[in-house]
């Protein structure tokens, strides 16, 4: 199973959409692929959605920033650990 754990979209510092995204996967034979945008959620629910309909598992994620340039890659491996993780950054970030 081919799988790329690290993408990001033009919702971040990527250059393309989240359907093309999805559709270069495809053709690349990529059955899974993690959304990790940074600093953003926005296309997570819209890459699973998309990802069903082209037979392409879409792992949401994020990769968060921090003021000292360290950045967290995050992929979602249950809700309630996404949210607490989520907690943890902003608790950091308002420090």
């Amino acid at each position: 199973m081919a799988a790329d754990l690290h993408c990001h979209t033009k919702l971040s510092d990527g250059s393309v959409g989240i359907e093309d995204l999805i559709v270069i996967a495809q053709k690349s034979g990529i059955e899974t692929i993690a959304i990790t945008d940074h600093d953003c959620l926005a296309g997570t629910v819209r890459g699973q959605v998309i990802g069903k309909r082209y037979g392409v598992n879409v792992i949401p994620g994020v990769e968060l920033s921090s003021f000292d340039n360290v950045i967290l890659p995050i992929l979602r491996t249950g809700l309630r650990g996404f949210a607490s993780v989520l907690r943890l950054h902003v608790k950091e970030q308002v420090r």
